[in-house]
């Protein structure tokens, strides 16, 4: 080697850390622990001994930075920070959750007796809507006015609306219409139903955007023509039978839909006795002829079905289904979870959902 050369390694050896030609050191920083270990101290200890990494007494040199900042007894000013973010998905999972538990305390303390109603209430708020023009649904929350509120198939459901009411002022910023199919679903996890995904999004509207009446099935329809006012809606069969599963809840008041009883005997508890008891029971029509024409269990007299019900079993489309929901509890919540958050979200434009995705939400029952 000549002269020139050993004289340039000599000038490059004296040039400082992270000059170009001399040694660079590089953190591991993906495979790092926290503080700092082993010849990462060398390194600090070496970088604070140099001058031209100090001004003012103070480290001026990225890299020591860095490495200061993750060390564990370093000072607090001088760690890394970094603002904190909140994801609209983690802020509405927040915000909704705050809502629910609202929602099931006052359910609590009424041991769950409006749970019902509240299900009906966001099954009919929802179920206007039809495909066909695309009209309809939940967004709009236009059953809180007298057009729709007045229509004999909600009749009662201002009973529901007037409870969630107290709900609405206390979280203003929730809309009626988000409201009235939260408030469904809080009712059934809070029963002991499954857990419903669901998201916030829908945008009230004035009366004058209220869906006609006649869009709800009746009491009293026959199996094609249960299956035809279903599909209009989106449903093939086996939604439309999971669906109707949720009759196990409540049951008709004479007042208010012309038919009168339970169909179970766990009217605030979220099961499948309905279907156990639809493929297992005796019906007769009801002896005493005071109601509009239903089915009374043979055995006892207790229990109701309606013409819609015995459709069911009576109709070889959706048997099959009645008996798969009797024999298994799970495989019913799992479909009724899926068919019942579709059944919310009809009307409402996607983009009114601004990217966030449904939600599931805790039982405050546990």
């Amino acid at each position: 080697m000549n002269l020139s050369k050993l004289l340039v390694l000599g000038l490059l050896h004296l040039l400082p850390i992270g000059t170009i030609g001399g040694p660079v050191f590089v953190p591991d920083l993906e495979n790092r622990t926290p503080g700092i270990h082993g010849s990462d101290r060398q390194v600090v200890k070496n970088l604070s001994s140099r001058d031209d990494v100090t001004k003012n007494g103070e480290k001026d040199c990225p890299i020591s930075r860095l490495l200061l900042a993750r060390t564990d007894d370093s000072p607090k000013e001088k760690r890394l920070s970094f603002p904190k973010f909140t994801s609209p998905q983690t802020e509405a999972q927040q915000k909704y959750q705050s809502v629910y538990n609202a929602i099931a305390q006052i359910l609590s303390q009424d041991h769950r007796s409006y749970g019902p109603i509240l299900v009906r209430l966001a099954w009919h708020t929802s179920g206007t809507y039809d495909r066909t023009t695309d009209s309809g649904g939940s967004n709009g929350g236009t059953i809180r006015f007298p057009k729709e509120g007045n229509y004999s198939s909600n009749n009662g459901l201002d009973i529901a609306m007037s409870y969630l009411e107290p709900i609405k002022k206390q979280f203003p910023f929730i809309s009626y219409s988000d409201l009235y199919t939260f408030g469904g679903v809080v009712a059934i996890q809070e029963m002991g139903g499954p857990k419903i995904p669901w998201r916030p999004g829908r945008i009230d509207k004035g009366e004058s955007e209220s869906p006609p009446d006649g869009r709800l099935p009746r009491g009293f329809e026959s199996g094609p023509k249960l299956r035809k006012i279903f599909d209009a809606k989106t449903f093939p069969p086996q939604q439309m039978v999971a669906l109707i599963g949720a009759h196990v809840l409540g049951g008709c008041h004479k007042s208010r839909s012309g038919f009168a009883g339970p169909w179970t005997d766990s009217p605030t508890t979220f099961n499948n006795q309905y279907y156990l008891r639809l493929a297992n029971d005796e019906y007769v029509i009801r002896e005493k002829m005071d109601t509009l024409p239903q089915f009374q269990d043979q055995a006892t007299g207790r229990f109701m079905m309606l013409l819609a019900d015995m459709a069911l079993v009576d109709d070889p489309t959706t048997l099959p289904y009645v008996k798969l929901y009797a024999s298994s509890q799970a495989v019913w919540f799992i479909d009724f979870a899926f068919a019942f958050s579709k059944l919310l979200e009809l009307g409402v434009p996607f983009k009114n959902f601004q990217g966030i995705v449904p939600i599931q939400f805790d039982k405050k029952s546990g």
